[in-house]
């Protein structure tokens, strides 16, 4: 009986590492990219994207003064914007600001046109939508 138990435990201990060894090897790298497609697309050069501009260059610079949260918003309706930027709280002011500014970019590259996108990096978080967040200011 016992032995019966010592085999059991050694294959659960086998299935238990396959399963923790498995993510780690199949993980992509950061940054990750949620495009969020059902929000709708935007045009180049229509207010839109100008608001998308206007947020690439307020949200590193509040990054660059605070490490907290950093929420913003830009226009008006159906044109108006939601953004937000949270960096990790060890993260130098500067390593924040650059990270804002890289996850804008990024974001336009890899999910171009894309009214609401997401991007997971290590040291940051950045978000912009059509759609107000929970904690968006109001438009202006």
């Amino acid at each position: 009986m016992s032995m019966a138990c010592y085999y059991l435990a050694a294959a659960a201990g086998l299935v238990l590492l396959l399963l923790l060894h498995a993510p780690l090897t199949d993980a992509q790298p950061l940054p990750w990219h949620r495009c969020n497609i059902s929000s709708g697309n935007y045009t180049e050069n229509s207010t839109y994207h100008a608001n998308i501009r206007y947020l690439a260059t307020s949200l590193p610079a509040y990054a660059a003064s605070s490490r907290s949260l950093f929420v913003s918003s830009s226009g008006t309706p159906p044109d108006g914007i939601y953004a937000l930027a949270l960096c990790r709280g060890d993260t130098s002011v500067s390593s924040c600001a650059s990270c804002v500014a890289a996850a804008i970019q990024s974001a336009q590259q890899h999910c171009p046109l894309i009214k609401t996108v997401t991007v997971y990096d290590d040291p940051c978080i950045l978000r912009f939508s059509n759609e107000a967040f929970p904690i968006s200011p109001p438009l202006h």
